[in-house]
């Protein structure tokens, strides 16, 4: 019998796709041993507001790791400093809130 093969209905959102592969090209950019490759795609994520914030949390990592390895160790504290991990955390917990509360998107 024939196998349907319809195209996929276009996605609303792809934020957290977006946010998905930034987060990977920066992973594969710092195993490849290229910082500078990483730099962007991690900074890309920190900025991307409507990224997951597990995923936010990765791209500060990557980007403290990046700058690190190009010797720019005081930049690297800001991506992980006290008050920028708290307002991830922060930015999950009232995201959790609005989920539990029936308020989000579902997906």
């Amino acid at each position: 019998s024939p196998v349907s093969a319809l195209p996929a209905p276009p996605l609303k959102d792809t934020s957290k796709l977006r946010a998905s592969v930034l987060c990977n090209l920066a992973y594969v950019w710092l195993g490849m041993g290229d910082p500078l490759q990483a730099l962007q795609p991690a900074q890309e994520l920190l900025n991307l507001k409507s990224a997951p914030p597990s995923l936010r949390l990765l791209g500060s990592v990557y980007a403290a790791e990046a700058l690190i390895l190009l010797n720019r160790s005081n930049e690297a504290t800001s991506c992980l400093a006290p008050e920028f991990i708290e307002s991830i955390i922060e930015q999950n917990a009232w995201q959790n809130k609005v989920n539990e509360e029936g308020g989000g998107s579902g997906s």
